[in-house]
This record gives C-alpha cells, sequence and structure tokens, in this order.
C-alpha cells in the first residue's frame, strides 16, 4: 500500500491530481496553520476542477516542537468558481 492510499482515508481523492501539495492558480488563505478534515471532505464532494492544500512556513519558522504554528495554510484550486464557493462556504470558519 502505498503512503498516498493510507493518507486518502476512504475520501476518494485521486493523489496524482488533488490533495496534500496540490497548487493551483486559485489560491484561498486559511486563517489558521491548519485544514479541516471537513474542507477537505467538502472539496473532494463540490469541487469541479483540481484542489489540493499547502503550507508557507513564515519567516520566524522555529523547528521547535511547535513549528506548525509558524505556517499559512493555503488551499488551491484549478477552477475559479470552486475557489469562490469554497471562500463563501468557509470564510470566518477557520
Amino acid at each position: 500500500m502505498t503512503y498516498a492510499a493510507t493518507v486518502d482515508q476512504g475520501m476518494g481523492i485521486d493523489f496524482d491530481q488533488c490533495g496534500y501539495n496540490a497548487k493551483f492558480k486559485y489560491n484561498v488563505p486559511l486563517n489558521s496553520y491548519s485544514v479541516n478534515p471537513s474542507m477537505i471532505e467538502w472539496m473532494a464532494e463540490h469541487c469541479t476542477g483540481k484542489y489540493g492544500w499547502h503550507f508557507i512556513p513564515h519567516d520566524t519558522n522555529n523547528p521547535r516542537h511547535t513549528w506548525y504554528e509558524n505556517q499559512k495554510a493555503f488551499c488551491s484550486f484549478s477552477h475559479k468558481k470552486d475557489a469562490v464557493f469554497f471562500s463563501l462556504t468557509w470564510s470566518g470558519t477557520e
């Protein structure tokens, strides 16, 4: 079993095109250092194009135990419509 198959957890995500570290033209910044699993499920169910999520570390990224707090999370979409619907659905909930 591949690593991607173990991460999928039955959500049916095609990791060759979508998923973690997939970056596309339309990026939606999240006001969080993480991506809610419910957001991933929503993208799998509602997006008509490709989608993904990635993280950008802050300049002050510290490799200590709280390193994950020093990053910015983004969801990324190949279709503008998916990015807009995602923003309207999840804005202010993260």
